[in-house]
């Protein structure tokens, strides 16, 4: 899982604003801490302390592998 996932974690929270779901929500919301990446991003890396995180990865990867299956790229890679 890549450290920064900007385009993850803003998905994620506009799931939220939209389904007040947090099911795969990558942010805390009780983390009032602040940072700017060295790419200048802000709110882009995943919090690994929240069981959602854990459950967004999940849901990716259970999708590349039932994509992956479905083409029979397994056969192509060290799995």
């Amino acid at each position: 899982m890549p450290g920064h996932c900007h385009a993850a974690v803003a998905s994620m929270e506009n799931r939220f604003s939209k389904t007040n779901s947090s099911e795969y929500r990558l942010l805390d919301p009780d983390d009032s801490s602040t940072y700017l990446s060295v790419q200048n991003w802000k709110d882009n890396a995943v919090n690994p302390c929240i069981n959602s995180t854990y459950a967004f990865i999940g849901k990716i990867m259970d999708a590349v592998k039932g994509m992956a299956t479905k083409l029979n790229l397994f056969n192509l890679v060290n799995t």
